[in-house]
């Protein structure tokens, strides 16, 4: 039987900044408890007995850190995890890393309605899209 995990990334430098946009933000790398969190992911893993036939993750630098530093616990070849582009989170163009109260305001977002899933930021990616 076919077992999938999806692992999101641990908890990234940016991820401490919730009042500005994230996106792609390739070069972020783990916050240092981020690593101790991809660290814990491994540890467990290794206790469950669960052994990964194949891995693949994103060019972003924080899902690499994560997908090394979980599966050196498990003593799986980091060399053979499969890196892709495919795999990058939605750009949110222009707004990277822009305070959130200065480009979702409430008006923007009440005239979004059911088109949220086509909407994207200048420069940016929409749902649909991705």
């Amino acid at each position: 039987m076919l077992e999938l995990y999806i692992i999101r990334h641990a908890e990234s430098v940016a991820n401490k900044e919730d009042h500005l946009i994230g996106g792609r933000q390739n070069e972020v790398p783990l916050s240092s408890f981020g690593e101790e969190q991809a660290d814990a992911l491994g540890v467990h893993y290794q206790k469950e007995g669960i052994v990964f036939d194949r891995v693949y993750a994103s060019t972003a630098i924080r899902t690499i850190q994560t997908a090394e530093r979980s599966l050196r616990r498990m003593c799986f070849p980091i060399e053979e995890i499969v890196k892709s582009e495919d795999f990058l989170e939605m750009s949110q163009g222009d707004w990277e890393r822009q305070p959130k109260e200065g480009c979702y305001s409430k008006e923007m977002l009440r005239g979004l309605g059911d088109g949220i899933l086509h909407f994207k930021a200048p420069n940016g990616e929409s749902q649909y899209e991705v």
